[in-house]
């Protein structure tokens, strides 16, 4: 008898299990039944305060391999060459199978506490859900992640907690800057930007999470095609080598530490007095601003190549040219460049040229 009692109860706990989870586009669980893991942290991992190894992404070697895994979802993952909102490449999914975390997903090389998340979205269609990004630590779930963030089938762009959300219209196809800046382990918050404007303070966490290892990005509709692109994970930072994937805190730093030849992206609007070129460097604005106020000096031998947008110079802001500059943007500044080396490329220049050198427009 009690071995007849065994196996009924063991056969009823299985077909309890093995019962169908659905959830719906925010995460919620709407059939079945799943078992809540408790994440509160103890209380000695409660406000500590740990280093951050920087992360980056934006698929710029051509492919989403090694760094990401790809879960069961039928989704078809593909790095673009067009169309990229920084840099040539960016991560595209046409699908998803209405579950969660199922895309692609990568783990940090350690659990971290950074105050910085950012990344580039978009979704191709109207009327599903899709372009994901949750993020957590082991054991992240729908519902149990620091960040839970997709564009709607109504073409919002929305972040769910477990009480509020936040939506912010959108247009299908066109991408969109988000940035969560003052993330914050012992309030369980962090602020909400979207293309560079405050939208929303100190938005709750989706759970007592108190750090991160992981990133799952992926879709929720099955006609859904999401875009994603220019991953940032860290303390804020000006400028990354998209060589190297090193972020650093200033500009001048990162163009100090480069092998002559690296692309240097900026990472947020860029304000500073002077920048001298030490190695010969592709600075990309990445969307943002670099502004200047002093003297921009390039000596022989180097090479800068200003690749987007515009350089502002201020007040009496100027050039001082005695290598190479190669413009294939706008430099625009209120006094001049005194050129003793080679001034070209294909942009724009919006300021005087005292030409003590050589000029090649159109190379």
């Amino acid at each position: 008898m009690k071995l007849y009692t065994f196996f009924l109860t063991f056969f009823c706990f299985s077909i309890l299990k093995a019962q169908t989870l659905v959830y719906n586009a925010d995460g919620l669980l709407i059939s079945g039944e799943e078992v809540r893991v408790n994440n509160r942290p103890s209380s000695n991992t409660n406000h500590r305060m740990m280093g951050c190894t920087p992360f980056y992404e934006g698929w710029e070697s051509g492919s989403f391999t090694p760094t990401w895994t790809q879960g069961p979802a039928p989704t078809t993952f593909t790095v673009q060459n067009t169309g990229a909102p920084v840099g040539q490449y960016y991560l595209t999914a046409a699908g998803g199978n209405n579950t969660h975390l199922q895309g692609l997903s990568t783990i940090l090389p350690s659990v971290q506490q950074p105050d910085y998340f950012s990344w580039r979205t978009k979704n191709e269609t109207a009327g599903q859900a899709g372009a994901y990004v949750v993020i957590g630590n082991s054991s992240v779930t729908a519902t149990n992640c620091i960040v839970f963030c997709y564009i709607t089938n109504s073409q919002d762009l929305r972040f769910v907690a477990n009480g509020p959300a936040f939506n912010y219209p959108i247009t299908v196809g066109s991408w969109h800057l988000v940035e969560l800046k003052n993330v914050n382990y012992t309030s369980y918050t962090f602020d909400i930007y979207i293309d560079g404007v405050l939208q929303y303070t100190s938005f709750p966490f989706r759970g007592n999470i108190p750090d991160m290892d992981r990133i799952h990005i992926y879709n929720f509709g099955t006609t859904s095609i999401g875009g994603w692109d220019d991953i940032r994970v860290c303390n804020s930072m000006a400028a990354v080598n998209q060589m190297n994937a090193q972020t650093y805190a200033t500009l001048q730093d990162a163009i100090d530490a480069a092998t002559p030849g690296d692309t240097i992206q900026l990472l947020e609007d860029n304000n500073v007095a002077t920048l001298t070129i030490t190695n010969s460097v592709i600075l990309k604005s990445g969307g943002f601003a670099l502004n200047l106020t002093g003297l921009l000096d390039i000596p022989v031998g180097k090479t800068l190549t200003w690749w987007n947008n515009t350089m502002n110079f201020t007040g009496s802001g100027s050039i001082s040219n005695n290598g190479t500059l190669n413009n294939r943007g706008t430099i625009q500044l209120l006094t001049g460049v005194t050129n003793s080396g080679i001034y070209k490329g294909t942009g724009i220049l919006l300021g005087n040229l005292i030409n003590q050198g050589s000029t090649q427009p159109g190379n």
